[in-house]
This record gives structure tokens, sequence and C-alpha cells, in this order.
């Protein structure tokens, strides 16, 4: 039977021949271990595979483990979502053996509670200012709820908290990678 290659192993055999120097070698495999674990960590949050697997798997991808874990850290900030439960984000700490400390994990969850906090205020907010618009349009009643996810200005208030609060998040990566070594954990 014929052996069914990689885009990979097809463009290496046709430039075998050519030479790379030693930090070309380096970027190649870095960009291929963030390849596979990012490959890797899509399918766990996409419900393809469960924690145990993805330990498992992780495991088996050859490479520096700081590179693996800084990549794993920067998809936790890209993927973290205010809105949403963060529970399976937080699991990728574990599933590398990433010490997350105890006051980061509960300030993730107070900065959750915040931002629900907040945007109920805000939502109560633009809901009045939305009522009274349509109001002026001469729509109202005791029947009238404000959808507010169909205005436009609903949409920028919250990614302008989101903005706020993502703040945060630089604080935590920084702690995390040991980007600043002078830096306590955020309070």
């Amino acid at each position: 039977m014929a052996e069914i290659k990689s885009a990979i192993e097809l463009a290496m055999e046709r430039t075998k021949h050519l030479i790379m120097e030693k930090e070309e070698k380096e970027v190649f495999a870095a960009q291929e271990v963030e390849s596979r674990v990012k490959a890797l960590l899509r399918r766990y949050m996409e419900d393809m595979i469960d924690k145990e697997k993805v330990a498992e798997e992780y495991a088996l991808i050859k490479g520096d483990e700081s590179h693996k874990k800084s990549v794993i850290i920067s998809f936790f900030m890209e993927q973290f979502n205010f809105r949403e439960d963060n529970k399976k984000l937080i699991n990728l700490f574990d599933i590398a053996k990433i010490d997350l400390p105890h006051a980061i994990r509960d300030e993730i969850e107070t900065m959750q509670k915040k931002f629900q906090e907040e945007m109920e205020k805000r939502r109560m907010v633009m809901s009045e200012r939305v009522a009274s618009r349509l109001k002026t349009m001469g729509i109202e009643g005791d029947g009238i709820t404000p959808n507010l996810e169909a205005w436009s200005d609903w949409e920028k208030e919250v990614k302008a908290l989101e903005e706020v609060f993502r703040g945060q998040l630089g604080k935590w990566k920084d702690v995390l990678t040991g980007g600043k070594t002078n830096r306590k954990v955020p309070d």
C-alpha cells in the first residue's frame, strides 16, 4: 500500500538538500510545537476530546516545556471570555501542570462576578435609555421590553467594559509567564 505523507513530510523530502541555520531550525521547531499544542487545545475546547486525552496527547508533544506552557497561557488569554464560564480554560493549567496560584484563581472568579454585576448595572441603564428613545418614537407600553442585543450602543458598551477588564489579563499573563520578575500577584 502506498504511504500517505503529510505536507510537511513532502516539503522536507523536496528540500532535504537545503541546509537550515540552527536558529531557523529552532524557530521552525517552536512553530511546530505551537501549532500542535493549539490544535490539541482547540479540540478540547470544542469537546472533541476529554481532559484525560488532552493530558495524554500533550505529554507526547516533544518540545521545550516552557514554550508549550507559554502557548497554553497565551491561548488562555486569547480565549478568556468574561461573559462565559471559563472552567475548561482553567483546566488547561492543570493539564499542563502549570501552577496557577490560588490568588489568581480567586481573582478570576471575582473579576467575572464583578464583570457580571457591572454588566447588569449597565444593562439596566441602557434599557432605560433605549425605552426612552422608543418612547420618543411613539413606541411605549407595559409590554415593551427593549432587546439590547439589537442595539449597536449596547455592543459598544459591552466591548468597552470588556476592554477595562481585559487589562487585568495582561497582568496575570506577566505573573504566569514570569515576564515581570519583580511583580507580585495582582490584588
